[in-house]
């Protein structure tokens, strides 16, 4: 039975490397075998204005749950991925897991939330290999 609490959740997105584009963050909640691939349960955008980026999250209930984030400089409303599927501007995830051959297992990325506000930091990595001056 899913409790009826709600808990705020405070990210900072860290180490942005240009003041442009937009930090786009996905809240995933899990189940037993959750993935990537499932729906999120809430999904952000916010302009980059500073080297550092504040999201606050109201009225999420107790449970386990992971993020992960872009920061997409050239503006183009989507992660932009070389050829084999590495990532081309700088990505982020809970718990601050690197990249290694693809994105981390959801489960490495997972934190819970209870009756209590939690606050996290998540470094962005990885350089920016795509037009900067590219903006539609």
């Amino acid at each position: 039975m899913e409790s009826l609490c709600a808990s705020t959740l405070v990210v900072d997105v860290e180490n942005i490397s240009v003041n442009q584009g937009h930090i786009y963050m996905a809240v995933y909640k899990l189940a037993s075998e959750s993935t990537w691939d499932d729906p999120p349960v809430r999904t952000l955008k916010q302009p980059v204005e500073a080297r550092q980026q504040r999201f606050t999250i109201d009225d999420l209930s107790r449970g386990r749950y992971a993020i992960r984030l872009y920061h997409d400089v050239n503006i183009n409303q989507q992660l932009d991925t070389s050829k084999r599927g590495l990532p081309r501007e700088p990505v982020g995830f809970s718990n601050n897991i690197r990249l290694k051959k693809g994105a981390p297992a959801i489960s490495d990325c997972s934190f819970s939330i209870d009756d209590e506000a939690v606050a996290l930091s998540i470094q962005l990595r990885g350089k920016i290999k795509v037009d900067t001056q590219k903006t539609p």
